[in-house]
C-alpha cells in the first residue's frame, strides 16, 4: 500500500499541471519536435494518405483472413497446436501496435497543415479500428484456447492485456481527432497502465481461475479439472479444491483432489513447525488454519 502510495503521488506529479509534468513536455518537445511545414503541401499530403492507405488494405487483408478462418468455426491444421495459434495471433498485435503507435506517432509529428485533412484522419481513425479488429480476433483466439482446455493465470493476464492495448489506441484515437500533444497521449498511457497494475494487486488471480474451472467443470462433465495446475496456484486455490474433493466430479477428479490437499496439508504442517514471525503472511496463515483444521 505505501509503495503504491508513493507511485500514486509522483504519477500524479507528472499527469498534471505541476513541474514534473512540464518538465516531462519540455524533454518530449526536444525529442519529438514537429516537422517544419514541407516546401510542397500536396506531395506530403499524398504521400502521408499513400501510406495510410496502403497500411489499411493489409490490415483489411489480414482481418478479413482471420475472421473468416475464425467464424468458419475451421479445425486448425495438423502441425498447429492452440498454444501456437494464440501466440501467433499474440505476436502480430503486439507487432501491429508497435507499427501503429510508430507510424501515426511520425505522422501526426508533421506540420497541422499536413495533418488537419479529414481524409487522413479519417484513414488513420480506420487503421486504429482495424487494429481493435485485430485485438478483438487475438481475444476470440484466447476464448477458443481457454474453452477447449482451461483459464490459467497467464491466459487471464493476457486478456487484461488486451483490454490495456485496446485502451492505448482508444487515447491514440482522442490523440489524431482532439489533436492533443504527444506528451498527452504518453501520460494518458502511463496513467492506465498504473491504474491497471494498481487495482490487479488487489484482486486474487489465482483464487479466480481456479474456482471459474472448477465452475466449468461442473457445468460441463467433458471438461476435465486440472487438479495438478490448481495444486501448483498456492494457498489460494486450497478452498476450490476441498470443494472439487467433495463436488459431484469424476471419482478419479475427486480423489486427486483429496490426494493433493493431503500433501499440502504435510508440507503445510512441516513448513509451520520451522517457521519464525519473519515467516507471517495474514491471508495464507488464515487459508492454513482452516486447511488443517478441516484435515485435522
Amino acid at each position: 500500500i505505501f509503495f503504491i502510495a508513493v507511485m500514486a503521488t509522483a504519477l500524479l506529479g507528472i499527469l498534471w499541471r505541476s513541474s514534473p509534468s512540464t518538465a516531462l513536455d519540455r524533454i518530449l518537445g526536444k525529442f519529438c519536435k514537429t516537422a517544419p511545414a514541407p516546401g510542397d503541401h500536396f506531395v506530403a499530403r499524398w504521400r502521408t494518405i499513400l501510406i495510410l492507405v496502403g497500411v489499411n488494405v493489409l490490415f483489411f487483408v489480414s482481418n478479413s483472413i482471420d475472421l473468416t478462418y475464425i467464424g468458419s468455426d475451421l479445425e486448425l491444421p495438423r502441425h498447429l497446436t492452440y498454444s501456437e495459434f494464440v501466440h501467433q495471433g499474440t505476436n502480430s498485435l503486439i507487432a501491429s501496435a508497435i507499427i501503429a503507435a510508430i507510424v501515426l506517432g511520425l505522422l501526426f509529428q508533421q506540420d497541422g497543415s499536413v495533418t488537419s485533412s479529414r481524409a487522413i484522419r479519417g484513414l488513420a481513425a480506420l487503421w486504429i479500428a482495424q487494429n481493435i479488429l485485430l485485438i478483438a480476433n487475438v481475444a476470440r483466439r484466447v476464448g477458443i484456447y481457454i474453452n477447449d482446455y482451461h483459464l490459467s493465470v497467464l491466459r487471464l493476464h493476457l486478456i487484461l492485456f488486451l483490454g490495456l492495448v485496446c485502451i492505448g489506441f482508444a487515447l491514440l484515437a482522442i490523440r489524431i481527432v482532439g489533436h492533443k500533444s504527444l506528451g498527452w497521449l504518453i501520460r494518458a498511457n502511463l496513467a492506465a497502465a498504473f491504474v491497471l497494475f494498481a487495482s490487479i494487486q488487489f484482486w486474487d488471480t489465482r483464487r479466480f481461475v481456479a474456482e471459474y474451472n472448477l465452475a466449468r467443470a461442473l457445468e460441463d462433465q467433458g471438461k476435465s479439472l486440472d487438479v495438478y495446475y490448481l495444486t501448483g496456484l498456492g494457498p489460494s486455490a486450497w478452498p476450490t479444491l476441498r470443494e472439487a474433493s467433495a463436488a459431484r466430479l469424476s471419482r478419479r477428479e475427486r480423489e486427486d483432489a483429496a490426494e493433493a490437499l493431503a500433501w499440502i496439508v504435510g508440507q503445510e504442517q512441516q513448513d509451520a513447525e520451522g517457521e519464525d514471525w519473519r515467516d507471517f503472511r495474514w491471508e495464507r496463515n488464515q487459508l492454513r488454519k482452516e486447511l488443517l483444521a478441516v484435515h485435522n
